[in-house]
């Protein structure tokens, strides 16, 4: 059992966003709309074809309910939604939500256009129909995804070992919130990381071997503007900037690859867009 759970809390990449809902919800939504009218089974023979575009609402109802799951449900929710806590589990359970959302969409529709009146025991046979044909190869797919993400992060990190200056960069820092009197005066060695939350900037650093959070009211993209005399300080994610010389190891997993800091517990992630960039910067670091 523990191995089980073990198995199901390994990251696994979040995809979300409008693009991706839109553009997968098309997919489906036809799918499932020309899968209705051209092959009409569950006994849709019978249907008049001049009542095919009811057939047609059937995608429709798929392409709302992607959209809304994939697109409106995570902006509403984004505390749910966020890629360093995302898993396997996480994923498979999504999945299988939107598998039982859709499924009860297109039978509250079938009540619409029908004279089917609403049966309980009928909805529940057809949402475990649904989930437990829709298990097996869900499960299957999400563990050949991870393991194969895994695999092509895992060649690319191994690839990587950043070395960082013998000297630290003593050049000051100086990052200013939004705050009164907000104001956080570092060494540039001391400086790790960046990270976004919210409206506010959790600036990581590096003090006599201990590492500290500071919170700043400010965007990442402000405090970066602040830093841009610091080469040494990139955006590597939407939400994290890192300071590429205090990088000791760099490390991947299916979401990507993952950077870590000498003396400290603390990883980031770099966004799968930003990768080959940030590879490049690292890689000129990399011990003859």
């Amino acid at each position: 059992m523990k191995a089980l759970l073990a198995y199901f809390a390994q990251p696994y990449p979040l995809h979300i966003g409008w693009f991706k809902a839109m553009r997968q919800g098309l997919i489906f939504g036809f799918f499932v709309g020309a899968f209705l009218v051209f092959f009409r089974p569950f006994g849709l023979y019978e249907v008049d074809r001049k009542y095919d575009y009811l057939l047609w609402g059937f995608g429709l109802v798929t392409f709302l309910s992607t959209v809304i799951n994939d697109g409106i449900f995570p902006s509403l929710f984004p505390q749910l939604f966020r890629e360093r806590t995302w898993n396997i589990g996480r994923e498979l359970l999504f999945i299988l939500y939107n598998v039982w959302f859709i499924a009860t969409a297109n039978y509250m529709y079938l009540l619409l256009w029908t004279s089917t009146e609403l049966s309980w025991s009928a909805y529940g046979r057809m949402s475990a129909y649904t989930i437990g044909i829709g298990l097996m190869p869900i499960t299957f797919g999400i563990a050949f995804r991870q393991r194969q993400l895994y695999e092509r992060y895992k060649r690319q990190a191994d690839n990587i070992q950043p070395t960082a200056p013998q000297e630290p960069d003593d050049s000051p820092i100086l990052i200013e919130g939004k705050n009164d009197n907000e104001r956080l005066e570092l060494k540039t060695g001391e400086l790790l990381y960046l990270e976004a939350e919210g409206n506010y900037v959790i600036v990581g650093y590096k003090r006599k071997d201990v590492v500290h959070k500071e919170l700043i009211r400010s965007t990442l993209r402000e405090v970066l503007d602040q830093l841009s005399d610091h080469p040494s300080v990139e955006q590597v994610h939407r939400s994290f900037a890192a300071n590429l010389d205090r990088v000791e190891t760099v490390t991947g997993n299916s979401q990507g690859l993952q950077l870590h800091f000498a003396g400290s517990e603390v990883s980031i992630p770099v966004s799968r867009r930003k990768a080959p960039e940030i590879k490049g910067l690292l890689e000129h670091t990399v011990r003859p």
